[in-house]
């Protein structure tokens, strides 16, 4: 899947991000990620880290949530600065059966 594909089915699965539920300026001070399946870690690059279901608290500056699962693939989701997406429901999709394995510490392959 390409990025423009998969940047179209993330907003149709997650939803209009830009549908404001309030603000961070005097409205709702999160947000709420649900995935399916459930257990997936949400990760902010202001540092903010969860295990969904779970609500990510916003704040005056744009920033990106990472939602991430062992087997699936990777989801971006940006939040605009002073915007609240309310909640947002992500379906992840398997990874690739073909994708690269994630490479051993040490950057050996155990012996078979």
């Amino acid at each position: 899947m390409n990025k423009r594909t998969r940047w179209i089915a993330i907003a149709l699965t997650a939803g209009p991000l830009s549908a404001c539920a309030g603000t961070s300026k005097g409205g709702a001070t999160d947000f709420t990620v649900r995935t399916t399946p459930a257990g997936a870690t949400v990760e902010t690059t202001r540092g903010y880290r969860c295990t969904s279901p779970c609500r990510v608290p916003l704040g005056p500056y744009a920033f990106a949530a990472t939602v991430s699962l062992l087997g699936y693939k990777p989801v971006q989701i940006p939040v605009a600065a002073g915007e609240n997406p309310g909640s947002i429901d992500i379906n992840l999709l398997p990874q690739d059966p073909g994708a690269a394995a994630p490479v051993p510490v040490g950057g050996k392959s155990p012996p078979q």
